[in-house]
């Protein structure tokens, strides 16, 4: 006998939070080293910017305000955040990350709390004036049902910002593919547990030589056509598209290292800016 809809939907939320909770676990050591706007000054001043621009467009302010990060990790702006005013509040799935951001961070303004979207919302209605997260929503299992999570949790007035890349099938433009190998040279992202001298190799592109590296070095993955801790991203995903109609979808430039920006401005990553104006949501 098949699984019904709503047993399959149940199975399939919970693959998903605990792909997810064990992934983010194993790379919480590392998390810092390997997201360049945590680690770089100025990337991390790029984004706090852009964070900031959001929420001013709507007459929002940091000061005063009851702020809830999702996904927050290892506690991404929190000190920007209670610096500017604000109380703060982190929210993150995986036990490893908030043991860091807790170990990171002595502020009685501040306070991280592990548990799912979908564990928190239901009793903590209203909870934040604003609310924010990067790269948060292609984790979610179910986009529609964490999005009212999300309006649930935010007071009369509140709003939500949401930034967040664009999944497309472009190809790279030649500084973002620049950007993409100053990353792998400094080790960022998936590069950063690698030697030095592999991730020179893959920045001059040699690719029989990695070619042959990946099959020295034994790795193996599992092949799957659904990829459970990038959910939403199995397929092409965009706010514009998926959530536009909700509240305002701007794009932006992303590069982890702005500088480029004074040659190439790309627009690769899109921000949401949600109102409490959802009772009901057709994504």
């Amino acid at each position: 006998m098949g699984l019904n809809k709503e047993t399959d939907a149940n199975l399939i939320a919970k693959m998903v939070l605990d792909v997810n909770r064990v992934g983010h676990d194993l790379c919480a050591k590392d998390h810092d080293r390997a997201v360049p706007y945590i680690h770089r000054q100025s990337t991390r001043r790029y984004y706090w910017d852009l964070l900031s621009a959001g929420i001013s467009s709507v007459g929002k302010q940091w000061h005063g305000s009851r702020v809830l990060e999702l996904g927050c990790g290892t506690g991404t702006f929190a000190d920007m955040v209670v610096a500017s005013g604000a109380t703060y509040i982190g929210l993150d799935l995986s036990p490893r990350m908030i043991e860091v951001a807790r170990g990171k961070f002595e502020n009685p303004k501040m306070f991280f709390q592990c548990s799912s979207l979908e564990a928190f919302a239901p009793s903590n209605h209203g909870i934040a004036d604003i609310i924010f997260s990067f790269s948060f929503l292609h984790h979610l299992s179910d986009l529609e049902a964490g999005l009212v999570s999300i309006s649930s949790m935010l007071a009369e007035q509140g709003f939500y910002v949401a930034l967040h890349e664009v999944n497309s099938m472009r190809k790279l433009s030649f500084w973002e593919k620049i950007d993409e190998r100053l990353q792998c040279l400094f080790g960022y992202g998936p590069f950063v547990s690698k030697p030095f001298w592999k991730r020179v190799l893959w920045a001059l592109q040699v690719r029989s030589i990695l070619k042959m590296l990946v099959r020295l070095g034994g790795s193996a993955t599992i092949e799957s056509t659904v990829d459970y801790i990038d959910y939403q991203l199995n397929k092409p995903f965009s706010l514009s598209n998926r959530v536009g109609h909700l509240g305002k979808v701007s794009q932006y430039c992303y590069f982890a290292f702005p500088e480029l920006m004074k040659f190439s401005r790309p627009m690769n990553h899109e921000m949401l800016v949600m109102g409490k104006s959802m009772s009901r949501v057709q994504v």
